[in-house]
């Protein structure tokens, strides 16, 4: 049975599912398999995939707000309060860079190209700092949760263990393009959760 409650929160939950692996895999696809390269190509100019890449952000914000909100007075300790608020801070100071694009497309026709680079290896710098602050973040939320799994709803469980596994492989770096499957997968799993069960999860 659905839980009416929070039929926004698992529409978006499946949206960013579907809108995470379109952006990501047709940034990869127009730039060859290398993800520094897609992002500093994806940067240089202002288009359609900016906007999406805005949206996508805006509605995982939206998702650990609703997270936090549902697990206000359940999740008790600072380190669970705080791993959510710190995941919600660094997608927005990630997802703002697509500031630098606004930014190159207004001026760009007045700096040189080392000059250019030098914008965008900053900002890819600044936004692998941030992903790495997240991740750890995730690390840290997905253990808690999983290590009070008797009194961790099951759906939640699943989306800990996924999320779990999605940060470890972004720590590799070299294998974090899995993600672009597994990501979807953990989101699916919260979807489920969203439209099922928050008003019965208890976590302590």
């Amino acid at each position: 049975m659905l839980n009416g409650n929070y039929v926004k929160q698992g529409v978006a939950a499946i949206s960013l599912a579907i809108l995470f692996p379109i952006y990501w895999g047709s940034l990869i696809g127009t730039s060859g398999s290398d993800i520094m390269t897609a992002l500093r190509s994806d940067m240089s100019s202002l288009g359609w995939m900016d906007a999406l890449f805005l949206i996508i952000g805006a509605i995982e914000i939206y998702i650990y707000l609703s997270l936090i909100n549902i697990f206000s007075g359940q999740l008790n300790t600072l380190a669970k309060r705080m791993s959510l608020y710190i995941m919600l801070a660094t997608i927005a100071l990630i997802h703002a860079t697509v500031l630098v694009d606004v930014y190159l497309a207004i001026n760009g026709s007045s700096f040189t190209e080392t000059m250019i680079n030098r914008v965008i290896e900053t900002s890819l710098y600044f936004s692998l700092g941030a992903v790495m602050v997240y991740t750890l973040a995730g690390i840290v939320l997905s253990i808690f949760l999983l290590t009070n799994s008797q009194k961790t709803n099951g759906l939640l469980k699943g989306f800990a263990l996924t999320l779990l596994i999605v940060c470890i492989l972004q720590l590799t770096v070299f294998l974090a393009f899995v993600n672009i499957i597994l990501f979807p997968l953990a989101l699916v799993i919260l979807s489920v959760y969203f439209l099922k069960e928050p008003d019965s999860v208890e976590v302590v």
